[in-house]
């Protein structure tokens, strides 16, 4: 097990109705010209418009960015910059999933340095802290309000990359369930199985440590009873709340550890047929956890026995006991089976796992190597879900 590393975790405001502290926030900042980068969805729901009045009367010259309407690529976050560099903004707040977190956490840091965001997609290209940063997610998924990463489609090539820097941690998250309660199914489903991802490869990571596994194993006993409800419930406040929470935790605990194959396999279905990211890493979950239990199978079977999917004392039973469980989980909230079902030609998936197994930066943090040979092959299993426990 790897020692703890040095790491910041952004001021915390977790309730429902925590929103009332923005305002608070802003005004403690001194900011003068305030940037909202949010999507389409966000502004459809009306939960901009929420956000917009509590800020009623502190002063603030505001600019809203609101026209992401899938993940981010290097083209749009340039495109977005050519438009916020002359406002100047002192403040940002994040408002929405990932995409518009991801954006944001970029866009601080590029109106003080310039550039191109293709040339960020580099170690140590970040040389300097942002602008402060306020994250509010209306998602649980992609702990993007606590980590160092954003991560981007590179257009030259059509897959995702990621900016990966210290100085991208927000200053501030807020966590409001009332902002989450508008979240439709299928986006509350595919986000809240990329946080059980994120927990999962943490707690499996070859980097894992102490500090990483105890948020891991509490975002994980946050998810799994609280997920499916969320999604075919989504007004049920609790739900959303703890969502909110496992999300944050399992933000902390891969940031800590590091994701893994489940990641790495599931970056070419984004980039390169705009499968969601939840999504993608819903569909190849169990597949990756079947390939790495002989390396890890008491690991699984210690988050079996936990969140009470299994009592056994046997690893290998407890580790299927938890791959099956999470299988039928995605297919109770509305996860399509198959990567046929998402258009994915059966020609490319050669490509892919080419693709895939050269993203080192996660692959090495995996439990068990991964050839490129291995990588097509949990593919050709996603892609018929033809699954068979061994």
């Amino acid at each position: 097990m790897k020692p703890l590393q040095t790491y910041r975790i952004p001021e915390l405001y977790a309730w429902p109705g925590a929103l009332s502290e923005l305002p608070v926030l802003a005004a403690r900042s001194g900011a003068k010209r305030l940037l909202i980068v949010t999507d389409t969805g966000i502004v459809q729901s009306g939960i901009l418009d929420v956000v917009v009045k509590s800020l009623k009367g502190n002063q603030l010259e505001l600019l809203i960015e609101s026209g992401i309407s899938k993940e981010p690529s290097t083209g749009l976050v340039d495109k977005l910059y050519g438009r916020v560099k002359d406002f100047r903004p002192d403040l940002i707040v994040a408002l929405g999933g990932g995409s518009p977190m991801d954006i944001a956490k970029l866009l601080s840091v590029m109106v003080h340095q310039g550039g191109e965001a293709v040339s960020y997609l580099f170690p140590d290209a970040v040389r300097t802290k942002g602008i402060p940063l306020i994250a509010i997610p209306t998602t649980a998924g992609t702990g993007s309000e606590v980590s160092p990463i954003a991560v981007f489609t590179d257009d030259s090539d059509g897959i995702k990359k990621a900016v990966v820097s210290r100085h991208l941690i927000p200053e501030v998250a807020l966590l409001d369930a009332h902002l989450s309660l508008r979240m439709p199914a299928l986006v509350t489903a595919g986000s809240g199985m990329d946080a059980l991802t994120h927990a999962i490869e943490a707690y499996t990571s070859t980097r894992a440590n102490a500090f990483s596994d105890s948020f891991a194993r509490e975002a994980v006993r946050f998810i799994i009873p609280y997920l499916k409800t969320a999604v075919l419930s989504g007004l049920q406040q609790d739900a959303r709340h703890f969502m909110l929470l496992g999300s944050f935790y399992a933000g902390i605990a891969f940031t800590n550890a590091g994701v893994a194959a489940v990641h790495a396999l599931a970056y070419p279905l984004g980039g390169l047929y705009d499968v969601p990211h939840g999504v993608a890493n819903s569909m190849l979950l169990p597949y990756v956890m079947q390939f790495n239990k002989p390396a890890c199978a008491g690991r699984y079977h210690e988050l079996a026995r936990i969140t009470g999917i299994i009592e056994t004392e046997d690893a290998p039973s407890g580790a299927d006991a938890l791959i099956r469980y999470i299988k039928q989980l995605s297919r109770d909230i509305g996860i399509p089976e198959g990567l046929h079902r998402v258009n994915i030609p059966e020609l490319a998936i050669p490509g892919m796992a080419q693709s895939a197994a050269g993203i080192k930066r996660l692959m090495d943090n995996n439990p068990r190597p991964v050839t490129a040979l291995d990588a097509e092959q949990i593919y050709r299993h996603a892609y018929g879900d033809a699954l068979v426990a061994s």
